[in-house]
């Protein structure tokens, strides 16, 4: 049996769910790391008369926002692991 709403009608609030709530997602954190190093950097070379190599620079930010997310990946497993382990024990 199919139950389809038509679009004319409307849902009471109550019947559609509501997905958990979550932190904040780690991959914006690192985005905004990324975009805030950049943008220092480019003001440090503004301000300061400091030059960077662009290449050397966009490598060293790949890599660190790479780490980041994987340990962030890895810690988010490891409490996933603990939070079932405690709702089972």
């Amino acid at each position: 049996m199919n139950e389809h709403v038509p679009m004319n009608e409307h849902v009471p609030v109550a019947a559609v769910p509501l997905a958990p709530r979550r932190g904040m997602r780690m991959r914006t954190v690192v985005f905004g790391l990324v975009m805030l190093a950049v943008s220092v950097v480019c003001l440090l070379g503004l301000l300061a008369g400091l030059h960077f190599d662009p290449g050397t620079l966009a490598l060293t930010l790949l890599v660190a926002a790479g780490a980041v997310l994987v340990l962030g990946g890895l810690t988010a497993a490891v409490r996933d692991v603990r939070r079932e382990a405690s709702r089972q024990g």
